[in-house]
């Protein structure tokens, strides 16, 4: 794993935004989601993200690939709008594109152990950019299944971010995080990540 220097160490806090997408939205990922299959989400293999492997033992969700077309432009245009407003208003990163969402689903002994959403030299398809802020939406409700959390770790302490139905949590791709296993039903999010130019 890769650790990154904090470039802002007095902004590491995760920021909450209940509310996240309207019905309208949600609707149009759901309906994106139910036209396509899922497949098993891999872990990046090389340092700087170009290639993924299965890895059960870090990694264990099928998840789908959302992208930005016609019958979706409504969802992006919501989720563009409001992580541009987070950014100006919480992290104030150099940021200037948006790339596919990913749906994930968890089921028993569904987890994605800690890791980083970020590499240091640079994405593989854009060696001067790289992921600065991630988002995960809570898509379901808690109570449709048992563990699953979400944990941050800093400072030698990981913390749980309770998460709501169509709540959004934001974070800098830097920091640790990860989903413990869960135990019984079904966790559904949305993840997402918006890029820059790389941190000096």
């Amino acid at each position: 794993m890769y650790w990154i220097r904090n470039p802002n160490p007095d902004n590491i806090t995760v920021l909450l935004q209940p509310d996240f997408l309207s019905e309208d939205g949600l609707k149009q990922l759901f309906d994106y989601v139910a036209a396509r299959d899922l497949q098993t989400g891999g872990v990046a293999n090389s340092a700087d993200g170009s290639e993924r492997i299965s890895a059960p033992q870090v990694r264990k969700s099928q998840i789908i690939w959302v992208k930005a077309e016609e019958q979706n432009g409504r969802l992006f245009e919501e989720i563009v709008n409001k992580v541009y407003y987070v950014n100006n208003f919480h992290f104030n990163f150099r940021v200037d594109y948006f790339k596919d969402l990913q749906y994930s689903e968890y089921t028993s002994d569904g987890h994605y152990g800690w890791h980083t959403d970020t590499v240091f030299n640079g994405e593989d398809d854009d060696k001067t950019r790289q992921r600065k802020i991630s988002f995960t939406l809570q898509l379901n409700d808690p109570s449709e299944y048992e563990g699953g959390a979400f944990e941050t770790f800093y400072n030698g302490e990981h913390q749980e971010v309770e998460l709501q139905r169509n709540t959004a949590v934001f974070f800098p791709s830097y920091l640790p995080h990860q989903v413990t296993p869960v135990t019984k039903g079904v966790r559904k999010s949305l993840v997402g990540w918006i890029y820059g130019p790389l941190f000096c």
